[in-house]
């Protein structure tokens, strides 16, 4: 079975003030996908489940899920052509939509043949619904975004205690039997292999792991977040989405910014990852703790709905 459906098919360009992203928005059965499908991320039981029950009674997907695959020249030119005539149709929100949805059938082909035989698709955003779709016994059409991995974007993010019942000094000691900790006068966005940040109050702690092995990397930055919340927050991944938030963050300004407005929150500064190191740890199987990544392009909010099942599907299960 195809994994595009061509007639569907909408080729977006979304510009913002650094970037600009170009992506194929379509609609697929999850079963067509599933296999070439390779997550980052392990998700929350508890949120998989509410996508699934709102997919059962809405059969409406909002925005699409994020699937990143291996740069590919021919395409590169296909989009290239594309944009040599005007968008059907733009939007202004908080970024710059362009749609094309009247591709010629030959254009349409030679990317359903090119998308069909890609070797993976990484998921950038969208594990939680993307296992609800899994788990569904609804036949699910998932709406999905493809992008390069040469073109999307990889975003800083900053983990917030909400309403965390133990001090800063509590926590730093606790995380001395594994890190280094050194106060430090600032915080500078992590360009190291191997430093993480604590900040509260106006207080800033840098914090290395002892025992690091480069080769490991994604394996150490696991081995930190449960050292931080599993073991001294006693938390598990079901209830860390309760007591953290994740911020994204996109540079050094945004960071000193989010820091003084929200001083007397615990903030975690994470090592940075690259989209390799993402794509590597996808494809050996090895995931890192929910919510760790954020990525761009994000689609605005209700800009493009599917139907997830056919009507007959849905009068079906309706009855």
């Amino acid at each position: 079975m195809s994994i595009i459906r061509s007639k569907n098919l909408v080729f977006c360009k979304i510009t913002d003030k650094e970037h600009v992203f170009d992506t194929v928005i379509f609609s697929t059965q999850i079963s067509s996908i599933a296999k070439k499908i390779l997550p980052h991320e392990n998700t929350i039981a508890e949120k998989s489940r509410r996508y699934e029950e709102s997919f059962y009674h809405s059969k409406m997907q909002v925005n699409p899920v994020l699937l990143v695959y291996k740069d590919h020249s021919e395409i590169n030119k296909i989009f290239k052509k594309i944009e040599e005539k005007q968008p059907d149709s733009k939007v202004k929100k908080d970024k710059q939509y362009a749609f094309w949805t009247t591709i010629s059938s030959p254009i349409l082909e030679k990317m359903e043949y090119i998308y069909d035989n890609m070797p993976y698709y990484i998921v950038a955003d969208g594990h939680h619904r993307i296992a609800a779709a899994k788990a569904s016994k609804l036949h699910l059409n998932l709406m999905v975004a493809l992008i390069s991995d040469k073109n999307i974007k990889l975003k800083w993010v900053v983990r917030e205690l909400k309403k965390c019942p133990l001090s800063l000094g509590y926590i730093i000691e606790s995380l001395k039997s594994e890190f280094i900790v050194t106060k430090c006068k600032d915080i500078e966005l992590p360009n190291d292999e191997n430093i993480f940040y604590i900040s509260c109050k106006g207080f800033h702690y840098q914090l290395k792991l002892r025992f690091y092995d480069p080769t490991r990397r994604i394996q150490m930055i696991n081995n930190a977040h449960n050292a931080i919340f599993k073991r001294i927050l006693k938390k598990k991944n079901r209830e860390l989405s309760r007591c953290v938030n994740y911020v994204p963050i996109k540079n050094q300004i945004n960071l000193n910014q989010h820091l003084y407005s929200n001083k007397d929150k615990i903030s975690i500064i994470f090592p940075e990852l690259g989209i390799s190191e993402v794509i590597h740890a996808a494809q050996n199987r090895v995931m890192l703790p929910p919510h760790s990544t954020y990525f761009e392009p994000k689609f605005a909010n209700h800009l493009v709905t599917n139907q997830m099942t056919a009507t007959s599907q849905i009068k079906e299960k309706s009855q």
